[in-house]
């Protein structure tokens, strides 16, 4: 985003995933890094809203007070329905849009 922060993502992960992927999460995106290590995901739940930056989210955005914001709330789990991590992407509506594909499975 020409050096400029485009979000803010809090996640909360397993402690073991921590310790092994805690410096690489803390530079890229969570779901890419999961990928990267071979770490599947079953099934992710999630939800996305709008809000307005307040004065903290301002700040770390740089965006002016009230800016739409983006926020996009997960948790994922394994195959085994063991959930991995759950967080929030705050993210500004002027320079991010979400792209979803939902497969259902048959009866």
């Amino acid at each position: 985003m020409n050096g400029s922060v485009g979000a803010i993502d809090i996640t909360y992960i397993l402690p073991e995933l921590g310790k092994s992927l805690g410096t690489q999460l803390k530079k890229q995106m969570t779901f890419p890094t999961l990928k990267e290590h071979g770490i599947t995901l079953e099934r992710i739940e999630a939800t996305i809203e709008c809000t307005r930056s307040d004065y903290e989210m301002s700040g770390h955005l740089d965006v002016p007070l009230g800016q739409p914001l983006i926020v996009y709330r997960y948790t994922a789990y394994t195959c085994l329905e063991k959930p991995i991590l759950h967080g929030e992407t705050i993210s500004r509506a002027d320079r991010f849009c979400y792209a979803l594909s939902l497969t259902c499975a048959s009866a």
